[in-house]
């Protein structure tokens, strides 16, 4: 069976941003996370990285920018939108961080912008140095483009490693249960720790997290979720001068429903944004009647989608 397009769902698709700065075509503009603050309207944050991701290699080449441009490096940009979720460019800057504990080694990447008690919040990954080469949540106050951490998971290295927490999704509007989604099965809170509220469900579907949690009318949370399917191929790799198997990895996405206790209830079939192998998802907002979704293409492009809500949820089947 082949995965719908979401424009064959009943939904379209536009180009956000391809770069940061068009004079400074090295850095990226991808995986966009879209929010909505009732007093200062939609906006964007953007992960920005000096590497292309070839999908029909496997391969990533670095563009040559950056303090040292043999490295993955991201950076991080704030802009406004307009009601016609048009950038408003004047105010498109980088976020600086204000300097703590744990070094960026390569910056933060893959934020959930929220709104929370009158101020910008943003979740986003960085790397402890000398614990797991792998990135940690942590959480960002935003003012004047400048984030100050609030809090951030210390883990020793003899802790068992944890579901990939750039996947983690945080609730739009807080809960005093939980602050991410963790998995298909469990929460999580910086106060207790992992809590599982569920078993896993039949036909697991290895889902994994991407948008922020949207609260619906009926109490219940909206999300976009993502999936892969791994893909090994033969191709020639410049990095051991011949040919090599790799992974090309395709990401599928579906729409995921959660009680008030993040217990997943219902996801809908799995779509394509488009036909791109690689798509993050990592903004969701209610405007009017359309759900609103910013993702990235091919760790290089922003997008944006619009689909009516009660669409989606015609779409939700039960687990």
């Amino acid at each position: 069976m082949v995965d719908p397009t979401f424009s064959e769902l009943g939904g379209e698709t536009w180009k956000l941003r391809r770069y940061i700065d068009p004079l400074e075509p090295g850095w990226s503009a991808f995986n966009p996370s879209i929010s909505y603050s009732p007093s200062e309207g939609y906006a964007v944050i953007f992960r920005s990285s000096n590497y292309l991701f070839d999908p029909d290699s496997g391969e990533v080449f670095r563009t040559g920018v950056g303090v040292d441009p043999y490295a993955i490096q991201n950076r991080m940009w704030f802009v406004r939108l307009s009601d016609d979720l048009e950038l408003i460019e004047d105010t498109l800057k980088e976020i600086s961080f204000v300097p703590w504990e744990i070094p960026m080694i390569r910056g933060a990447e893959d934020a959930r912008l929220i709104w929370v008690d009158d101020s910008w919040e943003f979740t986003a990954t960085v790397y402890e140095r000398g614990t797991i080469p792998y990135p940690r949540m942590a959480r960002f106050r935003l003012k004047d483009y400048q984030a100050t951490i609030l809090n951030f998971y210390m883990v020793s290295p003899s802790e068992p490693f944890q579901q990939v927490e750039k996947n983690w999704m945080p609730p739009h509007t807080p809960s005093k249960k939980f602050d991410y989604i963790y998995s298909q099965t469990s929460t999580y809170s910086n106060v207790t720790g992992i809590s599982k509220v569920r078993p896993v469900p039949n036909l697991d579907r290895s889902l994994r997290g991407g948008s922020q949690l949207l609260s619906l009318d009926s109490g219940d949370y909206l999300a976009v979720v993502h999936e892969t399917e791994d893909n090994y191929v033969e191709r020639y790799s410049s990095k051991v001068f011949g040919i090599t198997q790799i992974n090309l990895r395709k990401y599928f996405h579906r729409f995921a429903v959660y009680t008030s206790d993040g217990v997943l209830s219902g996801v809908s079939d799995r779509f394509k944004f488009d036909e791109a192998d690689i798509e993050f998802a990592s903004g969701l907002v209610l405007k009017d009647e359309d759900l609103i979704i910013s993702y990235g293409r091919k760790d290089m492009v922003s997008m944006l989608a619009k689909i009516k809500l009660s669409k989606v949820l015609e779409m939700i089947k039960n687990v």
